[in-house]
């Protein structure tokens, strides 16, 4: 019992100094997030109505249900995004590893010798005990060191999350992609539906007699070209098909996209909140932030390197002659020691140490701001583009109404015999083109509101209780 007693005396004497010691504070500086000028409005709300970002899933307002599951199939096996996993994981271990730097090191050690003397006999010696080493966090150097390992491990996160909200919108936008090359694939079909069916009424004319053999050659060459432009559309289709599969993770043969027509889906409105929300929501602005708290805790930590360091140790156990007499009356002992250390001259190493960490602070500081500036830029893009694209579908979307009665129209003149076939030709070039339009038209819309999504940072949500907080 009393070597007990002398074990545990030892221990509590080096954690209590060290604690009274490690309450001095520290020496670093409070963080201020940098100023940025944040605008009281959005220039251009396009379709949007007021209220909150959009949701975290924000796929899902275009109720495309191969859409879901393909966001669901890429978020489960994207490799890049698996490897942002990786990181976060390795990044709380450094967390780990910080904060060990605030406790106690307990050691246990046992061991016997023999030694030889010239002339003598030989001596035995035999010693068990634990040791404890403390280094008081006069300064707070371990605080800060836990602390910036805190603030990477956010920023490792929100740039998970930032790649996460990345890919979905990539995934969103090649799938409308594939959506708007189906619906140029139905209106190249149909358009050669149309010139066959043109077709068979000029040879039948021909054989007639009504018309020349012109008439008949220069629609058998609308026939070649619109037969012409199927094949590098299903090219283009397969293309994006095989990207998609990337995203996901897949094999290209092991992802495939129905027909859906890009046509047969709405345009969501995106509902906004302010602009300062922005710098709330989004992952990527969240992520340079983490990285700029971090920096400022680096500088609390090289400052407190410029401070003496103090440890303190204890050690207690039992030594005898021989093993057999560990455990005798009398064997124990104890020990209790305070070392300080200070560097006097180190060729200025430490002051270059915090000269460096704060150039490194003022590089992140300019980085959000750039950053911020970006998200509003991309975000004001995306609004322009949305709204911009909703009125020239509308636009376009009469003026393929009207090529469509004007083919109509030229096509009944001409089997009446009451226009030429130039007039059907230029009719059908027409309707060709102000169909192609339109579904460029209506892909680029969509990719607007993808566009303002991934903006948006996708309506992001912090991780539980893990908050982006300053030293």
């Amino acid at each position: 019992m009393g070597r007990t007693r002398i074990v545990a005396s030892a221990i509590a004497a080096a954690v209590l100094g060290a604690a009274a010691l490690a309450g001095c504070g520290g020496v670093g500086e409070p963080y201020r997030r940098p100023a940025v000028d944040v605008p009281s409005a959005w220039v251009g709300q396009g379709e949007a109505s007021a209220g909150g970002g959009p949701a975290r899933e924000w796929w899902k307002a275009f109720a495309s249900a191969e859409l879901d599951a393909l966001a669901a199939t890429a978020q489960a096996g994207n490799h890049d995004l698996q490897a942002a996993a990786a990181r976060v994981a390795q990044a709380r271990a450094l967390v780990g590893m910080a904060g060990a730097g605030l406790y106690p090191v307990i050691a246990v050690d046992a061991g016997s010798s023999r030694t030889w003397f010239s002339g003598n006999p030989a001596a035995d010696s035999a010693s068990a005990g634990v040791g404890v080493t403390w280094e008081a966090d006069l300064w707070g150097s371990a605080r800060y060191a836990q602390a910036s390992a805190a603030s990477t491990l956010l920023a490792t996160r929100f740039g998970q999350e930032a790649l996460r909200q990345g890919l979905v919108a990539d995934v969103a936008a090649v799938y409308f992609q594939i959506l708007a090359i189906n619906d140029s694939l139905k209106v190249a079909r149909d358009n050669l539906a149309n010139v066959q069916r043109l077709l068979a009424v000029i040879e039948a004319q021909k054989q007639a007699g009504r018309i020349s053999a012109l008439e008949l050659a220069q629609q058998r060459t609308v026939q070649a070209s619109a037969e012409a432009a199927i094949p590098p559309l299903l090219q283009r289709r397969r293309t994006s098909l095989d990207a998609l599969a990337l995203l996901a993770g897949r094999t290209p043969e092991a992802l495939t996209v129905s027909d859906t027509l890009l046509s047969s889906l709405a345009v969501p409105a995106v509902p906004l909140g302010l602009p300062a929300q922005l710098l709330e929501q989004r992952p990527d602005v969240r992520q340079v932030e983490a990285a700029l708290i971090g920096a400022n805790a680096d500088i609390g930590a090289a400052r407190a390197a410029l401070w003496p360091r103090l440890q303190l140790s204890a050690r207690a156990g039992t030594a005898a002659a021989t093993l057999g007499g560990l455990f005798d009356a009398g064997t124990g002992f104890a020990a209790v020691g305070i070392d300080a250390l200070a560097t006097i001259f180190d060729a200025g190493r430490r002051a270059a140490q915090v000269e460096l960490s704060r150039a490194r602070q003022r590089e992140l500081a300019e980085n959000y701001r750039q950053t911020v500036l970006s998200a509003f830029r991309d975000v004001e893009d995306a609004l322009a583009g949305i709204e911009h694209f909703a009125v020239q579908e509308r636009a376009q979307s009469q003026a393929q109404l009207h090529a469509r009665e004007a083919y109509r129209l030229a096509e009944i003149r001409y089997r009446a015999g009451a226009s030429d076939f130039l007039t059907v030709l230029d009719a059908q070039r027409a309707l060709l083109a102000a169909d192609a339009a339109l579904s460029g038209i209506r892909a680029q819309r969509f990719g607007a509101v993808v566009d303002l999504c991934r903006a948006l940072g996708g309506g992001w949500q912090a991780f539980g209780e893990e908050t982006l907080a300053a030293p």
